[in-house]
């Protein structure tokens, strides 16, 4: 079974960040993210944690081009050897409002929403996404596909992702380890 893991780390230049990976990445494009996550309510009526993200995105390829998706995300995240792995399951709807609206008629509430802005890059099968989410500030995210949830395969791959950071002179200690839902949270 694949799996993704990522890593982000915080930019405090992203100009620079940027003009770095033109000459490490090829553009993809820009996006606009805008993520609610919902999950059960208890019998006092609050919701404990989220269980499912609702993302509405808006995609442009480097052509300008618009495309505007909406998806259906849960999924299984796991910290392994210090770095995010998850087993994610994710599909597109026709209307994401429609999606919340059935959420609530079931019992979920929102919990939390979290907005990004960026542009997108690949290298060697890496995404790359030079990301600014509101009220965080400025991060690189870093994710692979790996076949197997293995601890060798997620150490090559954790390694991977570190000397990509090492290549944009990112510290390690500006990686983060918090989701960003978990650092906003801390912020309410």
């Amino acid at each position: 079974m694949a799996v993704e893991i990522e890593l982000k780390a915080h930019v405090a230049d992203p100009g620079a960040i940027e003009a770095k990976l033109a000459k490490l990445a090829a553009f993809t494009g820009t996006f606009e993210k805008k993520d609610a996550y919902y999950g059960p309510a208890s019998a006092s009526g609050t919701s404990p944690g989220y269980g499912v993200r609702i993302r509405k995105q808006i995609d442009a390829d480097p052509d300008g081009k618009p495309k505007e998706t909406s998806y259906v995300t849960y999924k299984t995240k796991e910290i392994l050897s210090g770095i995010e792995v998850n087993d994610e399951r994710e599909f597109e709807v026709s209307s994401g409002t429609a999606f919340e609206d059935f959420l609530r008629h079931i019992g979920f509430l929102p919990v939390i929403s979290k907005r990004k802005k960026g542009r997108a890059y690949i290298h060697d099968e890496m995404i790359i996404e030079l990301t600014e989410v509101e009220s965080l500030g400025w991060f690189v995210e870093l994710e692979i596909i790996i076949a197997e949830k293995d601890n060798d395969s997620i150490e090559r791959g954790k390694e991977r992702l570190l000397q990509f950071f090492d290549m944009l002179e990112i510290p390690r200690d500006k990686i983060e380890s918090r989701g960003y839902s978990s650092m906003l949270a801390g912020k309410t």
